[in-house]
C-alpha cells in the first residue's frame, strides 16, 4: 500500500479514508475506512493495512447474503449479524469466520438460541 500524507489513499481501486491510528499487529499502522469491491463481494468499513479490521459490512454477490459486525485481521470475530438471502439470520458471536459462542438464529417461524 502506498504511503500517503493526505487523509485519503488508494488501495486496489478502493478509496479509504484514514480514521485513526494504531493496531495490535503494528502500533504504527493506520486504521482506515472505505469500500472495497471485487468479483465476490463488496465490503464497507474499517481496514488495518490491507485487511478488514474493525466494524464493517460485507455483501456477497453469489447468493445475496451479508454480514455486519466485527472483523479482526480479515476474519469475522466478535459480535455480528449474518443474514441469508431468504431472510433468516444469526445474531451473535463469531470466531475466525465461524459462528461460535452465544447467539440467536431466526428463520421463518423458528427461533433458536445458542448458548
Amino acid at each position: 500500500m502506498p504511503e500517503a500524507s493526505s487523509a485519503v489513499t488508494r488501495w486496489m481501486g478502493a478509496t479509504k479514508q484514514r480514521a485513526g491510528g494504531g493496531g495490535a499487529a503494528d502500533p504504527n499502522a493506520k486504521t482506515e475506512y472505505g469500500t472495497f469491491k471485487d468479483d465476490e463481494s463488496e465490503y464497507t468499513g474499517s481496514f488495518l493495512g490491507n485487511r478488514k479490521h474493525g466494524i464493517g459490512k460485507e455483501r456477497w454477490f453469489s447468493d445475496g447474503s451479508q454480514f455486519e459486525g466485527n472483523y479482526v485481521l480479515g476474519r469475522k470475530n466478535g459480535d455480528g449479524i449474518y443474514r441469508w438471502a431468504d431472510g433468516s439470520l444469526y445474531q451473535g458471536q463469531f470466531k475466525d469466520d465461524v459462528i461460535s459462542g452465544k447467539g440467536v438464529y431466526r428463520g421463518g417461524k423458528s427461533v433458536y438460541q445458542v448458548r
